[in-house]
């Protein structure tokens, strides 16, 4: 059974969250540190981390806990920057646990890229081995979850969960669980931390 479901957001910073989530007049350079406080996992949007300068990344290393893990959003590979990325992945190490990836023009045979497993989100089952079907979405790759949307039945996010937790059948004991979509209520994903909690997860 699955020993721990790390919840989190997709892309930290969206303009809803900067309006409702952080509180106001809080600087900028603490508002990781303030969502890390709630949450372990985050998955960075690309459009963000491909914008990091020296000092970002210096301001989220000062916000860093042991147990958080970072997750870089992939949704095209062609715009990379590779001397940047490898910079980033540098300066944050093994705090980048692994690539969320949205492009469909991904690579088939690439499930490790800059030496970090991937989850690659497609509408087919993408790779043999793990894979999670959610709607029409399939995760496959490195266990991860992911939603476009929560259901607003507690027993249908529950099953959700389970469903997630049963695919894994013990080959992980952490798993992210981001949220994503066009529009996150942060008491919604904090609700969804406390019924994987309730469920063991």
């Amino acid at each position: 059974m699955l020993k721990n479901m790390s919840i989190g957001v997709d892309d930290w910073q969206r303009p809803e969250l900067v309006e409702h989530y952080y509180p106001e007049g809080l600087p900028v350079e603490w508002r990781f540190d303030y969502y890390l406080n709630e949450y372990r996992s985050a998955l960075i949007a690309q459009t963000e981390w491909q914008d990091w300068t020296s000092q970002d990344i210096e301001e989220l290393q000062m916000a860093r806990r042991d147990e958080s893990a970072l997750y870089l959003r992939i949704d095209d590979h062609r715009v990379i920057s590779t001397p940047h990325l490898v910079d980033v992945l540098s300066a944050l190490g093994d705090w980048v646990a692994g690539f969320v990836v949205f492009d469909a023009n991904w690579l088939p045979d690439n499930q490790h890229f800059h030496g970090r497993p991937v989850t690659w989100v497609t509408n087919h089952q993408a790779w043999s081995g793990w894979h999670w079907r959610f709607g029409e979405q399939v995760l496959s790759g490195e266990p991860c979850g992911w939603v476009g949307e929560l259901d607003s039945d507690p027993k249908l996010r529950a099953q959700m969960l389970r469903s997630l937790a049963a695919s894994l059948a013990d080959k992980k004991p952490v798993v992210p669980f981001f949220v994503g979509g066009e529009s996150i209520k942060m008491d919604d994903l904090q609700q969804l931390k406390i019924l994987a909690e309730l469920l063991g997860y």
